[in-house]
């Protein structure tokens, strides 16, 4: 997916949020709420506001390839590349490609599938924590490139966020068995953890669901993951029912998010064969004509801005928002278009369009 611009500082135009019972909600039905009638959709504008777009400018061509995560400090952008396996620095106000720090390999400072890029700022000075999805772990970086450690988590990891406890993080995925006869035994795990960054030690885990026994549901399970102040949401692509967690008490409910857009995942059965010539193709395929929840973010006062992909006609990816309070009750929804929301930091959002003249799969 290449990208031809990027908006920096969208503000979230944050409407009244509706107020929640008093009383803890526990949904736990396999069968999440689907109808979402009472949820007005708006324009993307009127839910993120534009402050400024500056296109990307590097010589030879669009610098970023596949832009999974971004993250911000000061004049400087940093996004995680998927396929190049680097993160790329931009000029905030220019959108210059200024630098590329790391490089494809296994090495010291090499990247495998870096997935998710975070400042670190709680350390005194600042540093770039890099999930990398092959290499099972997170190698830190000084803001120049440096290498500064490997921090080896075993597991299969899609996101993280790094709004945990000092010298701790938040990653969502699934931990390699351990030793625990009766942990490998269960028929349920916990898919948010959060992680020691100095010995890759998981100190708190949640979040358990039933792992699901249908292929297409086990390949799209992976979570999304965001934290704010008081709470911590979870979610996963197949399914639009959030986890949320008060990170004082460790209370925790489900909320199902959606609009009147929304529709469930047509799950294929034998009855309903997938047309394609292998099977990722036929799962790509069919993913496209999914709306999936992809990501989550929390702005601020723990508003919920939960992002669902889904493919137009010309098979290009568009993505629709929907924003919940902090209890994950949805107050408004916006239609479809291709910005691509990255990051939240407090009511500015950070995204990308993506360049569809290059004819690049999203």
């Amino acid at each position: 997916m290449l990208h031809e611009q990027i908006d920096f500082g969208s503000h979230l135009a944050r409407p009244n949020l509706v107020a929640c019972e008093p009383e803890v909600r526990q949904v736990r039905s396999d069968l999440p709420r689907t109808e979402f009638a009472d949820v007005p959709v708006v324009a993307l504008d009127d839910l993120i506001a534009p402050i400024t777009s500056t296109p990307l400018k590097a010589p030879g061509g669009d610098p970023i390839g596949t832009a999974t995560s971004l993250a911000v400090l000061g004049h400087r952008v940093y996004i995680a590349d998927l396929f190049q396996a680097v993160v790329e620095v931009l000029d905030r106000s220019t959108g210059v490609l200024v630098r590329k720090l790391g490089r494809p390999g296994d090495g010291a400072g090499e990247l495998g599938r870096p997935v998710v890029v975070e400042v670190d700022t709680l350390t005194g000075s600042a540093r770039l924590l890099i999930l990398d999805r092959t290499r099972q772990g997170i190698t830190i970086l000084d803001t120049l490139g440096a290498f500064l450690a490997q921090v080896r988590v075993p597991g299969s990891w899609t996101t993280m966020t790094g709004h945990g406890a000092r010298g701790m993080v938040i990653v969502g995925g699934v931990a390699s068995a351990t030793n625990d006869a009766a942990a490998q035994a269960s028929t349920k795990m916990d898919i948010v953890h959060e992680v020691d960054l100095t010995t890759g030690e998981s100190r708190a885990s949640y979040y358990r669901f039933t792992p699901p026994s249908r292929l297409y549901e086990e390949v799209f399970n992976n979570p999304a993951v965001a934290a704010g102040t008081n709470i911590v949401v979870a979610g996963a692509f197949n399914t639009n029912r959030l986890y949320i967690r008060a990170r004082g008490t460790g209370e925790d409910h489900y909320s199902d998010i959606g609009a009147p857009w929304y529709r469930p995942i047509e799950w294929p059965t034998a009855e309903t064969p997938l047309p394609g010539t292998s099977l990722p193709d036929k799962v790509n395929r069919w993913s496209r004509r999914q709306q999936m929840l992809v990501r989550l973010f929390v702005g601020a006062s723990d508003a919920i801005v939960a992002q669902f992909r889904w493919a137009d006609e010309s098979g290009e990816a568009t993505y629709a928002y929907i924003l919940a309070d902090e209890r994950g009750a949805p107050v408004r929804a916006t239609s479809f278009s291709r910005f691509q929301l990255l990051r939240m930091s407090g009511d500015t959002a950070f995204g990308v369009v993506a360049d569809t003249a290059t004819g690049t799969s999203p």
